[in-house]
């Protein structure tokens, strides 16, 4: 039920925002055609009049099911997508197994990303990280969850901004940096690799 409001506010805006195009449009074909402003202002009169009617007519429940099913559809299409990106994900590293994974793979570049649950560019790069990872065969791109269980490590590698990416090579910090930048995380490593 609490719902309800928020759901309707937005239907509402939505249809106000499309009946508000929908006259900019006829009044400027009005316009265009009838090369007179007065012939221009009644189609638009015409329009709004025709967009308030399918508004009047159509019931808030029926806005509000509408949405529903919207926002239902949308839920049970993620899962599917959460799915695959973690079955050809990445491999996740916590307090017990970073350093050995480092020491592991000494000799070859490590691009470890430090995320969060709750960050919204770290979901965002996500799919891209994992797309870089089977593009480059030659490096391991890994994530770090920077949450309670992790924090003390966290803590003492100063992660401060989530997204940030340190780049590991010989156990050694080679490069780092901060943010949702794909492109800017590309250079960095074939920097690193040309090194």
């Amino acid at each position: 039920r609490g719902l309800e409001k928020p759901i309707h506010f937005c239907s509402s805006f939505l249809v106000a925002t499309m009946a508000s195009l929908a006259m900019r449009t006829t009044a400027t074909a009005g316009m265009a055609r009838s090369g007179s402003h007065r012939a221009a202002v009644s189609v638009t009169h015409a329009a709004s009049a025709a967009v308030q009617l399918r508004v009047a007519r159509a019931s808030r429940p029926e806005m509000v099911r509408a949405e529903r099913a919207h926002v239902i559809a949308r839920a049970d299409a993620a899962p599917a997508a959460t799915a695959a990106a973690t079955t050809e994900g990445l491999h996740e590293l916590n307090q017990e197994t970073f350093y050995p994974y480092l020491e592991e793979h000494r000799q070859t570049l490590v691009v470890v990303d430090f995320y969060t649950d709750w960050c919204g560019p770290c979901k965002v790069m996500y799919p891209e990280l994992v797309k870089l990872s089977q593009e480059k065969t030659n490096i391991k791109v890994v994530k770090f969850n920077c949450n309670k269980q992790n924090k003390e490590l966290g803590v003492k590698l100063k992660i401060k901004v989530a997204p940030t990416f340190h780049l590991y090579k010989n156990n050694e910090k080679v490069a780092e940096m901060t943010g949702a930048k794909i492109d800017k995380l590309r250079a960095l490593i074939d920097e690193q690799l040309a090194a």
